[in-house]
């Protein structure tokens, strides 16, 4: 059965999507990235890594992002081979899409935000 995490990230306010004052935020909050939390834009700043262990195929993560602004990077390899990704998303705009995997095996996901204001779901 796969678990199931969201990614949402605290912010000092909440903003609507239209408003977008990044460098206005408090960049002192410190959460973790992989944890529940409610539907709302937030905000964060900073990298957050999760282990994933393949051991059933087909297997697939998928990803949900609502962008106000800022930058959020995702990353998936293979613990054996960290110079060879699965997949490697610079700058992602708002969208949903799945990552596949279809290799039984431990995974690194890496999340880097840089001071990302939006929803970020991640399912895997």
């Amino acid at each position: 059965m796969k678990n199931i995490f969201k990614t949402i990230i605290l912010s000092a306010i909440l903003i609507t999507p239209t408003l977008c004052s990044c460098a206005s935020q408090d960049k002192d909050i410190a959460t973790t990235l992989f944890t529940s939390s409610v539907n709302e834009y937030q905000y964060y700043h900073g990298t957050e890594y999760k282990e994933i262990d393949v051991s059933q195929l087909p297997y697939s993560i998928n990803v949900n992002i609502i962008k106000s602004c800022g930058v959020i990077d995702i990353d998936v390899y293979q613990n054996e081979d960290k110079n060879n990704y699965l997949y490697k998303g610079r700058d992602i705009p708002s969208s949903s899409f799945q990552i596949v995997i279809s290799k039984i095996g431990k995974y690194q996901l890496r999340v880097n935000a840089n001071e990302f204001i939006g929803i970020l779901n991640i399912e895997y």
